[in-house]
């Protein structure tokens, strides 16, 4: 059976909703939230509905309604004393960012506190449905154009169940998580959330990614002004970075570098011919600008590091060492230590600057693998069970 919920198409339903909420939520209560965007067609992505609910009342509203103000909303999500819950909320997260110029304050992600609760990497929704309200999850309106209206109820429905079920999922986590004394390990890592930081367009990482088969200063310049460029003009245009200009078309600009509209005009990779008319002149001098930068102000690729190998016996150690840690404190292998950290573990010992000799991860992996990297403490089977001994 479906929750009841109100669809709310005016700015004045908004406003009411939100002073009742305001006022439930100021009685210790917390509030749900989610969204339904569309990404494909855009640069940033096209916000189609928000579902919100407390322990009152559920809402979906529809910011795409004529008329529509959201602020009402805003002000309630920038509320510090009020904790508004999501699950694996980043990409909501940014989509507030946008509509805020800020982040909400105070809130809790569930996919973060239940891998910390010994739900495996990246817990999905319909998982911690199925697992903690034993409730099933009709995901078949999962991928709807939630752009197109009229929305079907089997939509709306389907939107609602994001919100609802995630309440009697937070409360059964942060019932578990205070009763572990694990608060601090949600905290650390909902604050990398809340960093504005996280959300930024790197243009070096989209170099990076260009996957370039040179290191070349001059090729790498011209391939990073291309990169910015279209970085700035799929924003203006809000379009997806790849429709402005393909990856392929950047790394053979930057390869090729055309010195003329004709150069450019045959270059490889050039499917649509319309576009040396609309930007080959733009193109061309961009290049030019490019190329003219002196080697040492030119991007570089980051280094490879020649490290030396590690052993693998010491490898499946410590990581037989973090399967058993993660099933004994019943916490996600991921979140205590990913694969690469366990190599960079083996290859610096104690200093490595990595999370798992940091914080909650030292207490209860980083430093039982220390020791045991250092002969302090062996694994043995006892039984059948992995145990940890203590060498005199």
């Amino acid at each position: 059976m479906s929750a009841e919920y109100e669809y709310i198409q005016t700015t004045p339903d908004l406003e009411t909703f939100c002073s009742e909420a305001h006022a439930d939520l100021l009685d210790d209560d917390f509030l749900t939230l989610d969204t339904e965007f569309i990404r494909e067609r855009t640069y940033a992505p096209q916000l189609c509905l928000i579902q919100i609910a407390t322990h009152k009342k559920a809402a979906i509203v529809d910011p795409l309604a004529d008329g529509m103000d959201l602020q009402p909303l805003l002000e309630l999500l920038a509320h510090p004393d009020m904790l508004k819950v999501l699950h694996a909320g980043r990409q909501d997260l940014e989509i507030f960012l946008a509509l805020m110029g800020e982040l909400p304050k105070n809130i809790f992600d569930t996919q973060i506190a239940a891998m910390a609760c010994g739900f495996g990497d990246s817990a999905g929704y319909e998982t911690l449905v199925k697992k903690i309200t034993k409730n099933p999850l009709d995901k078949s309106a999962r991928f709807s154009n939630w752009a197109q209206r009229p929305l079907t109820t089997k939509q709306l429905d389907y939107a609602i169940g994001d919100v609802t079920y995630l309440r009697e999922i937070y409360t059964h986590l942060s019932t578990k998580i205070k009763e572990e004394g694990r608060e601090s390990w949600i905290s650390e890592e909902i604050q990398i959330a809340l960093d504005p930081t996280t959300y930024e367009v790197n243009p070096h990482r989209l170099l990076f990614k260009l996957k370039l088969r040179t290191s070349k200063p001059s090729v790498l310049a011209r391939a990073f002004y291309l990169v910015k460029w279209r970085e700035a003009q799929a924003e203006a245009e809000n379009k997806p970075r790849q429709t402005i200009m393909r990856d392929e078309l950047i790394i053979e600009l930057a390869t090729q570098n055309p010195q003329s509209l004709e150069d450019f005009r045959k270059t490889r990779g050039l499917r649509d011919k319309n576009l040396s008319r609309k930007i080959g002149d733009a193109i061309i001098s961009l290049l030019k600008e490019a190329s003219a930068l002196p080697p040492k102000e030119c991007p570089k690729l980051p280094t490879p590091i020649n490290e030396p190998s590690v052993n693998p016996l010491t490898q499946d150690m410590l990581r037989l060492l973090l399967r058993y840690i993660a099933e004994k404190e019943q916490v996600a292998e991921k979140i205590l230590a990913p694969s690469k950290d366990i190599t960079t573990l083996i290859r610096h010992g104690e200093k490595a600057d990595i999370p798992c000799l940091k914080g909650w991860r030292y207490d209860i992996f980083g430093k039982i693998a220390l020791d045991l990297m250092n002969e302090k403490i062996a694994l043995s089977l006892k039984d059948g069970k992995l145990i940890l001994n203590t060498k005199d």
